[in-house]
């Protein structure tokens, strides 16, 4: 089986490789392949980047990873608890974590299952989202470590968090 490690979050780059995976690559052919991942597969991408960095050094628990993630993303809850105010904290802090989260689960096994010639499924949580252009929306709800070259952001449709499997084709 697969073993993360929040250490591995510390960009987009070393999340994905902890997937790239050599002994995956023992597993290409030109038959259909599927490989499947855990569920919560993408929980660790939440610690990717500056703002995951207090919450990777810590030791402890993945909860109390995310409690200390609230400085980080205090822009980002703020505007959350003021658009859904029924909304808890930890709710608006998940909302919050749709850029990175989406971006790099989304990245990591698209290109997984192009480099593998494989359908893969793994699972994370998260809301529906959708892709914003908006310069507004990247200057708030963006990734820091991505400015200035950062052209989209990905944003929750609504404020449910759901618990999903995504399916990736061998096309991506």
């Amino acid at each position: 089986g697969h073993r993360q490690s929040i250490e591995a979050s510390v960009n987009y780059t070393t999340w994905f490789n902890q997937f790239n995976r050599s002994d995956l690559y023992e597993l290409r052919s030109h038959e259909p392949t599927l490989i499947v991942f855990g569920e919560l597969t993408g929980l660790t991408s939440a610690f990717i980047g500056t703002r995951g960095q207090i919450a990777r050094i810590q030791v402890g628990t993945v909860q109390n990873a995310l409690a200390l993630m609230m400085k980080s993303y205090e822009k980002q809850i703020t505007s959350y608890l003021n658009k859904y105010p029924t909304i808890s904290i930890t709710n608006a802090l998940e909302l919050s974590l749709s850029d990175v989260m989406w971006r790099a689960f989304n990245q990591t096994f698209s290109s997984l299952a192009r480099l593998l010639n494989a359908t893969i499924i793994s699972a994370t949580f998260g809301p529906r989202i959708f892709r914003s252009t908006d310069p507004e929306d990247i200057e708030l709800y963006g990734d820091p470590d991505l400015y200035p070259n950062q052209t989209e952001v990905y944003l929750p449709l609504a404020k449910e968090i759901y618990n999903t499997a995504h399916v990736y084709a061998p096309n991506g």
